[in-house]
């Protein structure tokens, strides 16, 4: 089994349609829109156990998880929980011992590898911005780099090798999916067949845009409409909603205005990336010491 753990906004989209479409042996599960009741199960206990901090659920969701695939005609399952790396609602403490429970109870029946998704720390503050960070730290991108040192929770959290460590601690079975990878598609190719078992040219890769890398403008939205409708999708994934048609009206709104001209675009400024890169440059070092990333992409990282 193969849990991915994030982080959000690094490929996985791409990731996952490329193990949907072209991986027959790997059963995927918690799917965005499952279709089976155990897969609706699973995807509600996730979201339960690691978006709304309901520990109480975490026996019933490994349970869950235990039973769907000792049932399965299967015999290799891609377990998909990245809220635990999740920006938003984030608590380490509480992510990290949860997998470890959820890793310790579900190796007993099954050989587990973490997967955990990275991007560059520049692009994933760009992105991250776009996503969430302006509705808690305001709407200006580089007054907030400026005062990041007063921000530490962010730091840590893209603190790579951090986690790196703490997933260590969990499992001595560990890959690394750097996004940057889009850029050399051996690399890519060669990374994913290790971690589903297959041959390289068994696969094609799905959909991997090579101009998302290096992003240097985002785009956030004012309008009260759009941030009404954001809290609207919240609820129905909250209520179970979410996994019916329904969800898909909001969702479509949701692109099409986010997509509009309404958006504000911002730029990081050139001093500001420097000190974003100055800030992470000792810990990724750190990283692709210990671990096997390849040093093609390293200019993205130190």
């Amino acid at each position: 089994m193969v849990i991915h753990i994030g982080y959000p906004k690094t490929g996985t989209t791409s990731l996952k349609e490329t193990l949907r479409k072209y991986v027959n042996h790997f059963y995927y599960i918690n799917d965005e829109f499952p279709k089976d009741r155990s897969q609706k199960r699973i995807r509600y206990l996730s979201d339960e156990v690691f978006i709304f901090k309901k520990n109480n659920k975490l026996n019933l969701l490994i349970d869950t998880i235990i039973k769907t695939c000792q049932n399965s005609n299967y015999d290799n399952f891609f377990f998909s929980i990245e809220d635990v790396m999740n920006f938003e609602n984030f608590s380490e403490e509480i992510s990290f011992s949860n997998l470890s429970k959820i890793v310790n109870d579900v190796s007993k029946n099954f050989n587990i590898a973490l997967l955990m998704t990275i991007r560059s720390q520049r692009d994933m503050f760009i992105s991250n911005f776009s996503y969430s960070f302006h509705k808690y730290y305001g709407k200006d991108i580089n007054k907030l780099i400026k005062k990041l040192d007063d921000r530490k929770i962010i730091i840590k959290n893209l603190d790579f090798f951090h986690k790196y460590n703490l997933l260590k601690a969990i499992s001595n079975n560990i890959f690394i999916l750097p996004l940057e990878y889009v850029q050399f598609p051996d690399i890519y190719k060669k990374t994913f067949s290790s971690i589903f078992l297959l041959k390289e040219k068994e696969f094609k890769i799905y959909k991997l845009n090579s101009s998302t890398i290096d992003d240097n403008k985002i785009k956030i939205n004012d309008s009260l409409i759009f941030n009404y409708l954001i809290r609207f999708h919240l609820l129905l994934k909250k209520y179970l909603l979410f996994y019916n048609e329904i969800s898909m009206i909001p969702r479509k709104y949701l692109r099409n205005y986010y997509d509009s001209k309404k958006n504000r675009i911002v730029e990081i400024e050139d001093l500001n990336k420097k000190k974003l890169f100055k800030i992470f440059i000792d810990s990724n070092k750190l990283l692709f010491k210990t671990s096997d990333i390849s040093p093609k992409i390293s200019k993205s990282y130190f």
